[in-house]
Order: structure tokens, then sequence, then C-alpha cells
């Protein structure tokens, strides 16, 4: 077990910063699925976030099989 399989740190945690837009990005183990999460905010508006998810079967870091 590590870290992020059993306390839900993220594995993926970006911040980028552009002239024109700032992008956010999480990535992180919810039980046995692997939830990502994207926000694009720019000067004018914040977009709604756009996320995925997929089931995943082992622990992408420690290779724990996730119940």
């Amino acid at each position: 077990m590590c870290e992020y399989c059993e306390s839900g740190k993220p594995i993926i945690s970006s911040i980028k910063q552009f002239s024109d837009r700032t992008e956010s990005a999480v990535c992180e183990i919810k039980g046995h699925r692997l939830s990502s999460s994207v926000i694009i905010q720019t000067i004018y508006r914040v977009t709604p976030t756009a996320t995925a998810d997929c089931e995943i079967k082992f622990c992408p870091m420690c290779g724990r099989k996730l119940v």
C-alpha cells in the first residue's frame, strides 16, 4: 500500500500558467477508479470542469490490487 492508493494523494497535480489562461489538472485514485479532472480559467470565464473516470485493477504507483 502507498500514499496514493491508501490516502488519496494525487498521482498527477499540475497547474500551468499561460498568457491567456490557467490550466489545472488532478488525477487520483478513488476506490478502484482512476479519476481525473481539468479546469481551464481565462480572464473572462471559468470553463466547466472536465472529468474522466476509468476502472483500474492495480495501483499504478505500488502495484497493489485494488478492491
